[in-house]
């Protein structure tokens, strides 16, 4: 197949959709098909001869007439010779095209809801996910939350990370016969750490959260529940804005010794915090498939969280870990309490049982042959 993948951030910009588009071209490219990629960028001078496949970056900071403009021309030329456009991104520029330009199918997968980002983003409202879904507003977001459905019901077919995200598109007016629920890919390092043994309570428990520090991820909740716990440790992998405020909410706490702040980290030190972690806590109120909790499974730690979006469909609650309702710090102490409490055995069983439904349901090779699967499906005969 000949694929073009469309992007709204490529690397070096950080974020799932960014990853996601380079794992999947790579291993499309090594499977014998052909790739090409356009993507949005701050910079467009970029050594890109990285990848096995084309990039073509355009300028993100144009006057959006012209920004959209120029990328809904590049896709069109693009996809006119692509067998199917597979979207990580730019999924109204790609709707523009599928619809009125170019008939070579159109596939994505959708990270979330593009008029919530673009709402939040804009400072336009501060209601949760939940509450945006449910809610009438003024004339600028139904506008956006308008044009996001036209995106995704002119979709050849949509990939959703989790059945949360296929319920929420189905109420947004898209067919249910051309959404499909295929999880995140999350490949496996080279070489995984080896665990240690998990200690008894005695010896204090280490725990672990990983993610933007950002308002939403509420953070501050996991250093309020470990205070109280004797030994308890918190290392906190990840930067953003709220890092400022959890550091004084630490040093209030008198918690300097018991809380680390590690800031972006390279994957290889992630995985050696895994090692050693006893537990991952994530108390995030706003998740579509987390790829933490995913890598996290992999690593063979448990994981506490809360209900959210699709976690439930990762964890298996008292075999994996806990999910536990709520939205206080008071709920994940005395889950992180009732974990510390098990025998080391059973804290190691499940790691394992995690480990387990990682490779049976999420490992990377059996996503990708779906995400294939799908677009070979798909994909325009000549």
């Amino acid at each position: 197949m000949q694929i073009l993948i469309t992007t709204g951030i490529f690397p070096p910009a950080i974020g799932g959709p960014a990853t996601l588009a380079v794992l999947c071209g790579e291993h499309l490219t090594k499977a014998g098909h052909r790739v090409s990629l356009i993507c949005q960028s701050e910079d467009l001078h970029h050594d890109d001869a990285r990848y096995s496949f084309p990039v073509l970056r355009l300028p993100v900071r144009a006057p959006m007439w012209r920004r959209v403009s120029s990328t809904v021309s590049a896709i069109r030329r693009a996809a006119r010779t692509a067998d199917v456009v597979f979207g990580h991104g730019l999924s109204v520029e790609s709707a523009l095209v599928r619809k009125w330009l170019c008939d070579t199918p159109l596939v994505s997968f959708v990270h979330g809801d593009l008029a919530w980002e673009a709402a939040h983003l804009r400072r336009w409202t501060e209601d949760d996910f939940e509450t945006f879904q449910r809610r009438r507003y003024g004339w600028q977001i139904e506008t956006m939350k308008r044009l996001r459905s036209f995106a995704m019901r002119t979709h050849d077919r949509l990939i959703a990370p989790s059945q949360y995200m296929k319920n929420t598109m189905r109420n947004w007016g898209v067919p249910e016969e051309i959404i499909e629920v295929i999880p995140y890919p999350v490949p496996a390092p080279a070489t995984l750490p080896a665990r240690r043994v998990p200690r008894d309570s005695a010896s204090g428990l280490n725990v672990l959260g990983i993610g933007v520090l950002e308002i939403r991820k509420h953070y501050e909740q996991a250093i309020e529940a470990i205070a109280p716990i004797a030994g308890a440790r918190l290392d906190l992998v990840g930067d953003g804005p709220e890092r400022p405020r959890l550091e004084a909410l630490t040093k209030q706490l008198g918690l300097e010794d018991r809380v680390r702040f590690w800031g972006r980290l390279p994957n290889e030190k992630v995985w050696g915090l895994f090692r050693d972690a006893d537990v991952l806590v994530h108390p995030s109120q706003w998740e579509n498939l987390p790829v933490t909790i995913l890598e996290t499974m992999l690593a063979g730690v448990p994981v506490i969280a809360r209900p959210i979006g699709g976690i439930p469909e990762q964890i298996e609650d008292g075999a994996t870990g806990y999910v536990v309702p709520g939205n206080d710090a008071g709920s994940l102490r005395e889950a992180l309490e009732r974990f510390a409490a098990l025998p080391p055995e059973r804290r190691a069983a499940m790691g394992e049982r995690a480990r387990a439904v990682f490779q049976e349901r999420f490992s990377f090779e059996v996503v990708m042959d779906r995400v294939t699967r799908l677009l070979e499906r798909c994909a325009k005969r000549q």
